[in-house]
């Protein structure tokens, strides 16, 4: 039987997260204050970012981010102008 997903808590919109590292699927690891884990999409090891939760599971919750707070050193601009829209290219 598949796990049902929940909701997303209202509260939980529009939170500062600091992120860790990648992780499967491309997303990257982050914890909420409460312990809680996080994959982060378009977010890269070391930043700060402002994210808005698209998921939660039982023993995660999946965000993307909404800004960049503080970027990582190793961030670069995507080469393409339609990145992150058209879904071809990932990272």
């Amino acid at each position: 039987m598949a796990r049902r997903q929940r909701n997303t808590p209202p509260q939980l919109d529009n939170v500062v997260l600091q992120v860790g590292p990648m992780v499967s699927g491309g997303r990257s690891l982050a914890r909420l204050e409460d312990g809680r884990v996080c994959l982060v999409a378009f977010a890269v090891e070391g930043e700060t970012v402002e994210v808005r939760f698209e998921k939660e599971h039982a023993d995660y919750l999946e965000a993307e981010v909404v800004r960049v707070v503080e970027p990582s050193p190793q961030r670069v601009a995507p080469r393409c102008p339609v990145f992150g829209t058209c879904g071809g290219c990932q990272l």
